[in-house]
């Protein structure tokens, strides 16, 4: 990414020593621009909130073959895990949405929003993306995104044993 931009008078004037090394106004605001399109590219916008049901959930398929269950949990918290249980793979956007986890359709494993983790004394994680809520707005985090994309989803440890 480009740095922060500065307009030729500036870069001449802080060089010669005018200005007392202050940037004007203009480049300010130039360079707040940028870090806010920087910071604004970092996320991937997916739906309006209202288009999750409270203590519900929502499939999305972004930047590869891979789902990814996006969840509304109490409070419009917005979670997002690949998804599949660590356990068998049950699609957890089916599930139960509750509180801050999810219960899996197929075996009722309980997964953690949060960290993507099985309650005990159930062991196993799916992947995680970190979600927000901007302006009613409903994004994903591009990078880890791309992550879980680019690592066909795995699960970032194995389920239980003999599971």
């Amino acid at each position: 990414m480009v740095a922060g931009v500065l307009s030729a008078a500036t870069v001449a004037s802080e060089s010669n020593g005018g200005g007392g090394g202050k940037v004007d106004d203009s480049v300010a605001a130039s360079r707040q621009q940028h870090a806010d399109s920087e910071r604004a590219e970092a996320w991937i916008p997916v739906c309006r909130l209202e288009h999750i049901a409270p203590l519900g959930a929502r499939r999305v398929e972004l930047l590869g073959p891979v789902p990814i269950a996006v969840f509304r949990a109490g409070g419009d918290a917005v979670f997002a895990l690949v998804d599949r249980c660590p356990h068998k793979g049950g699609p957890l956007s089916q599930g139960i949405v509750f509180a801050q986890g999810v219960a899996c359709p197929l075996h009722n494993w309980t997964i953690g929003l949060a960290d993507g983790c099985a309650a005990a004394p159930d062991q196993g994680c799916t992947p995680r993306i970190d979600a927000r809520v901007d302006d009613g707005v409903v994004q994903l985090h591009r990078a880890q995104l791309a992550a879980v994309q680019a690592a066909d989803g795995a699960p970032a440890s194995p389920g239980a044993p003999g599971a």
